[in-house]
């Protein structure tokens, strides 16, 4: 399966993220309300891929915006992908680098490169943004560089 097909995900709809936005909105208003919010919350995380807790809900803002929250939340679980080909990790990084302006994806397609390559939480981001490696071969020999430094017990 070429890995457009295997890692490609769809950006939430509007509808999707104005619906669950207002429900995110109510249950944290019935929490500083000190009213019951967990039904509520229930019925959101039914719907989410990612569940979230009440402390998220009070605590994203300043972090991102509510249709960021709602979309990290959408996005499949990362680390259902293991044992990735180079070739399927040069598609992911080039992704990353091509989706700056998505944080959600990027985080998904970073948290995926992190996992099979052993490398610590942001490192992806890191390489592309603050190191400014353009090169999806470069930042993938870096990231391999992490996996050289565990020490297996």
């Amino acid at each position: 399966m070429p890995p457009k097909e295997k890692f490609a995900i769809e950006k939430p709809k509007p509808a999707l993220l104005q619906e669950l936005g207002e429900l995110v909105d109510e249950i944290e208003n019935l929490a500083h309300r000190k009213a019951s919010y967990a039904d509520k919350l229930n019925h959101l995380n039914a719907r989410l891929s990612v569940p979230t807790t009440i402390e998220e809900i009070c605590s994203y803002y300043g972090a991102c915006t509510r249709d960021e929250f709602l979309s990290t939340h959408l996005i499949p679980n990362p680390y259902q992908h293991k044992n990735l080909t180079d070739t399927e990790m040069l598609w992911l990084i080039s992704q990353v680098s091509n989706n700056l302006s998505y944080t959600p994806l990027v985080i998904y397609y970073g948290t995926i490169l992190e996992t099979n390559t052993s490398s610590t939480r942001g490192r992806v981001i890191d390489l592309v943004v603050f190191k400014n490696i353009k090169e999806p071969q470069q930042v993938l020999a870096e990231l391999k560089k992490g996996r050289e430094r565990v020490i297996h017990l």
